[in-house]
């Protein structure tokens, strides 16, 4: 939960978002590798713990990396489901791979496993040119410097006319790697300063402020913590379930498989959903979902009829996650960042650049997701489990996901009746 917004918050005020994923990457790899030559339960649990939480960075760095990516190259941002999906056939890929070596190697094959895998993925992004894009209209320098906040409010409503916005008027590359002079805006310049790296004061307290003045951004966060906590009983607990059912190893296996398949739809033509429902109501979609799945759990009995609840996985995580992530790169604040960046003949200039605040939104709703929503509803079924048993726990589950929709939705009508009378009001 913590290790996500460091290293993406991180990353925006270096302006190295590469840099910054390729040292998370390097960093958890290592450590989690390190899991195999430690014997005791607490050894292993520290070691796991901290290379989660120095690979956290990876993931909603990427994420932002396909933003920008898409921004870049003038695309839709609700493209995002397009690229995301071959995540998906990657994870399925490993695990029908994964199997067979478990069976023939031992389960120690998955550290050897992860290895080869991050040296890969390591070579890949290392190799891969990416840009970070702003926009150089006078319009947006005005909105960037913090004198126009209303089109991040609109943004922030999560509504159709306003998913796919995107193209921006110029880049800048990522600061690390970069061995040129970097496009800077000639009014932000500044001369005769001392080296340094920096976030502007006002700016970076004002963060939060920001985001959070955004239009529905608050309720977009509450449904976002709500579906970690589905998630995080889901994928806690039904394995757990199903073995207590019976179930052979063939149909966990089935299991992983059905839900692997059913993101690529979900995925593939999420940008159409998105832009036709809005983030709102396809989170609040998820939402509903989630609340069928758990009330079908909680009714189960036999354990091979679990297949078919399990294509509603694409909806509940592959549309969601889509929406999830293109909604929380929109409706990032932004700010100016001043940066010291070494350049031709390794020489250091002063200089300031137009920054949007993208990867920190973003590691802070992962966080939202899997830190605090996921771990509440794994920690939390933990216990209603142990007191009440399965069946209640699911039941529980069910009636959570319910209510939060219902309340997402009703806070979402409301505010815009709000908003809509006191318009009228002042017209």
């Amino acid at each position: 939960m913590l290790g996500q917004p460091l290293w993406t918050s991180l990353a925006d005020a270096l302006g190295g978002h590469k840099f910054c994923m390729l040292t998370s990457l390097v960093l958890g790899t290592a450590v989690v590798y390190c899991a195999l030559f430690v014997t005791t339960f607490l050894g292993v649990s520290l070691t796991v713990g901290g290379g989660a939480f120095l690979m956290a960075g990876v993931n909603p760095l990427l994420d932002n990396i396909t933003m920008k990516s898409l921004d870049f190259h003038k695309k839709p941002l609700t493209s995002y489901g397009k690229f995301r999906v071959f995540g998906a056939i990657g994870y399925g890929l490993s695990a029908l791979v994964l199997g067979p070596l478990i069976d023939y190697f031992g389960v120690t094959v998955i550290f050897q496993a992860f290895a080869i895998t991050s040296l890969f993925y390591f070579i890949l992004i290392a190799t891969f040119p990416f840009r970070t894009t702003i926009s150089s209209s006078n319009s947006e320098h005005s909105s960037l410097l913090g004198s126009d906040h209303s089109q991040n409010q609109d943004i922030a409503a999560g509504s159709p006319s306003h998913c796919i916005q995107s193209g921006s008027q110029y880049d800048v590359k990522d600061l690390p790697s970069v061995q040129s002079d970097v496009i800077v805006p000639a009014e932000l310049q500044t001369k005769n300063v001392a080296p340094s790296s920096r976030v502007d004061k006002d700016e970076s307290q004002g963060y939060l402020r920001k985001l959070l003045s955004g239009r529905f951004v608050v309720l977009f966060c509450f449904m976002v913590v709500c579906m970690g906590v589905g998630k995080g009983v889901i994928d806690g607990f039904l394995f757990l379930y199903l073995q207590d059912l019976n179930a052979p190893a063939t149909l966990l296996g089935l299991t992983l498989g059905v839900t692997t398949v059913s993101e690529i739809p979900f995925f593939f033509y999420s940008g159409y959903l998105i832009s036709r429902f809005g983030a709102i109501y396809t989170v609040a979609m998820a939402l509903c979902a989630y609340a069928i799945r758990l009330l079908y759990y909680s009714q189960l009995q036999e354990p091979w009829f679990v297949l078919p609840i399990e294509l509603l996985h694409g909806l509940t995580f592959g549309l969601s996650w889509a929406a999830v992530a293109s909604h929380s790169y929109q409706i990032s604040p932004k700010g100016t960042l001043s940066v010291s960046i070494p350049i031709v003949h390794s020489r250091l200039q002063f200089m300031a650049a137009l920054i949007r605040y993208q990867a920190t939104t973003q590691g802070l709703v992962s966080a939202l997701f899997w830190g605090f929503g996921f771990g509440s509803g794994a920690c939390g079924g933990g216990f209603i489990n142990q007191a009440y048993g399965y069946v209640c726990l699911f039941w529980t589950a069910s009636a959570f996901t319910a209510t939060a929709c219902i309340i997402g939705l009703g806070w979402y009508f409301l505010e815009q009746h709000f908003r809509t009378s006191c318009s009228h009001r002042i017209s």
